[in-house]
This record gives C-alpha cells, sequence and structure tokens, in this order.
C-alpha cells in the first residue's frame, strides 16, 4: 500500500513540475543566443544559454556566458542557474573539455524560494579568454557541478556545441 503512494505521489509531482508555465522558470532555460543593448550607456552584451535538463533529478540547469562591450573593453562573465525542488548550493562548476580541466570557483551567488516549492539558485563566475578558445575548438563538453554536499554532471547536447561555436566565432 505504501509502494502505491509513493507512486501516486511521484507522479502528480512530475505532472506538477511538467505544468509549470516557462515564466515561472525564466528564460534562461531554453537554449540560445541573444544580444542586448543597455539604456543608459549604449553598451551592447551578447549571451549564450545551454541549458541541461534532466526529468530524472526533477531540475533544470544552465550555463550562460555574457560577452560585454564596455568603455574598459570587453568582458567575459559565465553564470550558472539551477532550478530544482532541493537546494544545491553551486560552489564550484568544472569542465572537462576533450580530456582538459577547467576549474571555476563561484565569486557570488544568490539563492530564490520559487512558487510550487520549487529553489532557483544563481552563480556567477569569472572566465577568459584562453578558457573561451577551448570551448570554442571543443569537441566535447562535460560539466560537474559541485554543491554544498554533493555534484552532478551534464554534458554539452551536439545541437548546443554548434551554438557555442557560433556564439564564440569572433573570438
Amino acid at each position: 500500500m505504501k509502494v502505491r503512494h509513493i507512486c501516486i505521489i511521484g507522479f502528480l509531482i512530475t505532472c506538477v513540475y511538467g505544468c509549470l508555465p516557462e515564466g515561472t522558470r525564466g528564460d534562461f532555460f531554453k537554449s540560445g543566443i541573444k544580444t542586448e543593448t543597455d539604456d543608459f550607456d549604449n553598451s551592447a552584451s551578447k549571451s549564450i544559454t545551454l541549458a541541461m535538463h534532466d526529468i530524472n533529478l526533477m531540475m533544470e540547469r544552465s550555463i550562460k556566458i555574457s560577452k560585454m562591450n564596455t568603455n574598459e573593453g570587453t568582458r567575459y562573465v559565465m553564470k550558472s542557474y539551477i532550478y530544482a525542488a532541493e537546494w544545491f548550493f553551486t560552489k564550484e562548476i568544472k569542465f572537462n573539455i576533450d580530456g582538459k580541466f577547467f576549474d571555476f570557483i563561484s565569486v557570488g551567488d544568490r539563492q530564490k524560494v520559487m512558487p510550487y516549492g520549487y529553489i532557483q539558485e544563481l552563480s556567477v563566475f569569472q572566465i577568459n579568454r584562453s578558457f573561451l578558445a577551448e570551448l570554442k575548438n571543443a569537441a566535447s563538453i562535460k560539466i560537474r557541478f559541485y554543491g554544498k554536499d554533493s555534484y552532478m554532471d551534464a554534458t554539452i547536447t551536439p545541437e548546443d556545441m554548434q551554438l557555442l561555436k557560433s556564439f564564440l566565432s569572433d573570438l
């Protein structure tokens, strides 16, 4: 009897998760390239979002890399987003790019409770051009997100690899 109740509860949670409006989760859980202009100083920024969905973990993850053209020059920033049923507290991200490893420690983060009991986490990482050059020429990219008590892995899809190469074409 208990197993039946657990299965029903699991099914209901999955249904609610699938019905959440996309606006609740934000547009950073869709892969794509976006260009924006700042209303105050007319500086341009271009960003790419690489979404990594995992229905088994009842979560969505993404990496967003932004290129900002400022008066001081071009700067790149990487952010990780997690939308899940449980807190993860991203502290570090490790990239395996064709067997070459790159580690990034979070320089800032923000956590927020969302509708339906989900949470949203944002972490910010500083990156450099040599890392971006490796991304641009990569044949495969695996990512490990390190949280407070555990880690989770993700692989960039071939479609997102093409988006990434397009985004970094002017590097």
